[in-house]
């Protein structure tokens, strides 16, 4: 695993670099089962804050840094 994705990815939250796992197992299948109800699925703190606030300060975007 790209030790990058670590300071982006809440990994503990969303242990996607491991998809073996029950939990992210549990995650997808709530995530399917709304994208097929929905069509949309909203994914938490998936970004870890202060990547967001890098993103956005590398995009030149301002505003609030839990709202893209």
């Amino acid at each position: 695993m790209d030790d990058r994705l670590k300071t982006i990815v809440d990994l503990k939250k969303y242990p996607i670099h491991d998809l073996r796992l029950s939990k992210i197992k549990k995650k997808l299948k709530n995530c399917k089962t709304d994208l097929n109800q929905f069509n949309c699925y909203t994914i938490t703190n998936f970004i870890k804050l202060n990547s967001i606030g890098r993103i956005k300060k590398e995009e030149g975007i301002s505003g609030r840094i839990n709202k893209i």
